[in-house]
C-alpha cells in the first residue's frame, strides 16, 4: 500500500481496524508512506494489483500535480510496476473516455490486444461511479 499521509495510516490502524478485518496488520501488507509516482519511479518488486484512487480521480483533480498519474506515462509506470497478468483498477467519480482510451493503448500485448473493462457503479444516493481494470499483457 502506497498512501501519501501518515495520517490515512494511522486512521486505519485506529479507527478503521475493526472494519478492515485488521488488514494493516496482515504480514502480506507492505505499506510504503510517500508519493506514488516518486515510488513507481524508484522501481521496486512487481506488484499483483494497483488500485488508483488518488485525488478525485482523472478528470476531476482537485490538484492538478496528480494529473501525470492518470496520462499515458503514468499509466506506462504503472503497468510496469505490475506482474505479468497483473491488474490496475482505477476509480473515477464517472465514466472517462479518455482514460479507457489511454488504458487500451497502454495495456496492449504484442497483438494490440488490451484486457481493459469498465465497471459502473452505485451505491445508495450516491452519483454513480467507474472503475476501470486493466490487466498487465503476459
Amino acid at each position: 500500500m502506497v498512501e501519501i499521509s501518515p495520517k490515512v495510516v494511522l486512521w486505519n490502524r485506529r479507527w478503521f481496524a475493526a472494519f478492515n478485518g485488521g488488514a494493516l496488520n496482515d504480514p502480506r501488507v507492505i505499506i510504503r508512506i510517500g508519493d506514488l509516482a516518486r515510488i513507481l519511479k524508484a522501481g521496486g518488486p512487481p506488484w499483483d494489483l494497483m488500485l488508483l484512487d488518488v485525488d478525485n480521480g482523472p478528470g476531476w483533480l482537485a490538484a492538478q500535480s496528480n494529473a501525470g498519474l492518470y496520462d499515458e506515462h503514468g499509466l506506462e509506470l504503472c503497468r510496469g510496476a505490475l506482474t505479468r497478468g497483473g491488474v490496475l483498477a482505477i476509480w473515477s467519480p464517472g465514466h472517462n473516455p479518455e482514460l479507457g482510451a489511454t488504458l487500451k493503448q497502454v495495456f496492449a500485448d504484442r497483438s494490440g490486444t488490451a484486457n481493459v473493462d469498465e465497471v459502473r457503479t452505485r451505491c445508495d444516493d450516491e452519483p454513480p461511479s467507474t472503475i476501470y481494470l486493466a490487466v498487465a499483457p503476459g
